[in-house]
C-alpha cells in the first residue's frame, strides 16, 4: 500500500506474482504480508494507507498473523528471491 520509490504498484504486483504471491486489493485476516511504500503524505492516517495498517492491527487482535513490512525489506526479499 502507499507509494513506492522502487516502482509503481503494478510493478510491485508483478514482482510479487512472479514470486508466487497472491496479491489482494484489501486487507483480510488471511493475508500474510502488507508492504508499505516509502513515500508517505502528511495525511497518511486518513488515507487507505493508514486504514490498511489499522485493519491489520485490528485483525491481529482476532488472531491474524499478518506482518507489516516496509519497502526496503520488501525489495531485499524480492531481490534475493529472484
Amino acid at each position: 500500500t502507499g507509494t513506492f520509490i522502487s516502482g509503481s504498484r503494478n510493478k510491485q504486483r508483478e514482482v510479487a506474482t512472479k514470486l508466487g504471491a497472491k496479491v489482494t486489493p484489501r486487507v483480510t485476516k488471511k493475508i500474510d504480508v502488507l508492504v508499505l511504500g516509502s513515500v508517505a503524505s502528511r495525511d497518511w492516517k486518513f488515507s487507505s494507507y493508514g486504514r490498511k495498517i489499522e485493519a491489520v492491527l485490528s485483525n491481529r487482535v482476532n488472531g491474524s498473523t499478518t506482518q507489516i513490512i516496509n519497502e526496503e525489506l520488501w525489495n531485499d526479499i524480492a531481490c534475493n528471491s529472484i
